[in-house]
């Protein structure tokens, strides 16, 4: 596995302070897509901060304009970018207490293994910025991806808390967990702890 360098990651444009937590409790999601999870998670949990990245503009669009519609919502720093670059220079070490990777991309093919969260390099950075004992939620649609995150996230000082097959919720989390739970499709629902203090 390759190591991953802070030093070599570019910086991005950013004109807001590092995030820190020191003002309250602080989550991130990354790949927030168009917000339907992020806004209800503010809205149900008004004291804590979400920072939700996404990086395409037409999905980071919709985002922006969903929070728009939601101007009580002031508990979410809506960020297009990268989040390997993002992360790595504006969230502060120890910072982070819950973590959502909801549908990320799989990767399927062989060659393209490295680039999943669970062998990314980024994943060792990831897990610097949470607090001990802060929790990973991941959710997937595929069972190959589900017990591969499962086997490898455990070699990367996670422990599995909670593991869910959800064929049926009254409130899907995403686009993405409605079109696979209208489909008949399973819901692999995974929540990972932070093992360690360092």
């Amino acid at each position: 596995m390759r190591e991953f360098r802070a030093d070599a990651i570019p910086v991005p444009r950013w004109t807001g302070p590092k995030l820190t937590g020191e003002h309250g409790p602080l989550d991130l999601e990354i790949g927030a897509g168009q917000g339907l999870h992020g806004i209800r998670y503010c809205q149900q949990n008004p004291e804590r901060t979400l920072i939700a990245i996404e990086r395409t503009a037409n999905r980071f669009a919709a985002l922006k304009n969903r929070l728009d519609h939601h101007p009580d919502i002031r508990n979410m720093i809506a960020v297009r970018a990268d989040a390997v670059p993002f992360v790595t220079h504006f969230v502060a070490d120890h910072s982070l207490e819950n973590v959502f990777l909801l549908y990320p991309n799989p990767y399927p093919k062989h060659k393209q293994s490295n680039q999943r969260w669970h062998y990314h390099p980024f994943l060792d950075e990831l897990r610097r910025k949470m607090k001990p004992n802060a929790r990973l939620h991941l959710a997937t649609n595929l069972e190959w991806y589900a017990q591969e995150a499962k086997e490898q996230m455990v070699n990367r000082s996670f422990r599995l808390v909670s593991e869910n097959r959800i064929t049926q919720m009254d409130r899907p989390r995403t686009h993405f967990e409605r079109k696979y739970l209208q489909s008949g499709q399973p819901v692999y629902d995974l929540v990972f702890e932070r093992m360690g203090n360092s």
